[in-house]
């Protein structure tokens, strides 16, 4: 069994992902949950200009913490409104995210 936690316990103390996952390894666990709909409502971290350069980040943090992300959570919106395909894009972003991280 792989006991995880979700980033997104963590976003009432901290807007860095890298932080709040400092924060699950410090607890214990060794299997993270990363939840996507933190950068989506700062549009910071994979929703920034720079989010390639921000997975590699999350990746080697990873690595240095010893901790393994398993699954996420995409951020939640209205994909079958009229008005989705900004947010139906930035899901894909969240997708083509979890490639690069291995989920």
């Amino acid at each position: 069994m792989k006991l995880a936690t979700t980033t997104g316990d963590f976003s009432q103390y901290t807007d860095s992902q890298e932080l709040a996952m400092e924060y699950i390894a410090k607890a214990g666990f060794k299997y993270i949950d990363y939840n996507f709909g933190k950068d989506y409502s700062v549009k910071n971290g994979v929703y920034s200009e720079n989010w390639k350069q921000h997975i590699e980040n999350v990746n080697k943090k990873c690595d240095e913490l010893g901790v393994k992300l398993i699954q996420s959570h995409s951020p939640m919106g209205r994909p079958i409104a009229d008005d989705s395909k900004e947010f139906i894009a930035d899901t894909i972003r969240c997708v083509e995210a979890c490639g690069m991280m291995g989920i």
